[in-house]
């Protein structure tokens, strides 16, 4: 193993360069240092890398990358289980080719205590270090679990 680049929570025991990904196109870039361009990473599920997945044998993936090192997608918010708290996102960094759809489904039937209506909110726009921006699509509903 030649580097490790935390995006994200920081893991004080592990020297990595500070990294980030770029929000339109989710290159993974050094802050202060050029990083270099691995042929291999391993990555969490939530960070989906821009290349072929090889292996994962449990929790973590192994991905042959196509160069530079980028993401191409990235799920915050969630849970292994599915289990989402007060706010989730999932960025897709890749142009969506005409007439594609999203579709998103969101439900409560892992639940099984009392109805608790729930408000959800789901936004699709362009990505940026502070949110989104240019919303292309919202939906606003109240999710019962009855």
């Amino acid at each position: 193993m030649r580097g490790v680049y935390g995006l994200g929570a920081e893991v004080p025991s592990i020297a990595a360069p500070d990294v980030r990904a770029n929000p339109r196109t989710g290159v993974i870039e050094g802050m202060t240092q050029r990083i270099p361009q691995p042929q291999y990473a391993i990555a969490d599920p939530a960070y989906r890398l821009r290349g072929t997945k090889i292996a994962q044998p449990y929790l973590l993936s192994l991905y042959r990358i196509h160069r530079p090192l980028a993401l191409s997608s990235l799920t915050e918010g969630v849970f292994a289980d599915g289990w989402i708290g007060r706010d989730a996102s999932f960025t897709r960094f890749t142009r969506a080719q005409p007439g594609t759809t999203l579709r998103v489904e969101v439900s409560r039937s892992g639940w099984t205590g009392p109805d608790v209506p729930t408000p959800v909110t789901i936004e699709v726009g362009r990505p940026t270090q502070s949110g989104l921006t240019r919303t292309s699509a919202t939906s606003t509903f109240v999710l019962h679990s009855k």
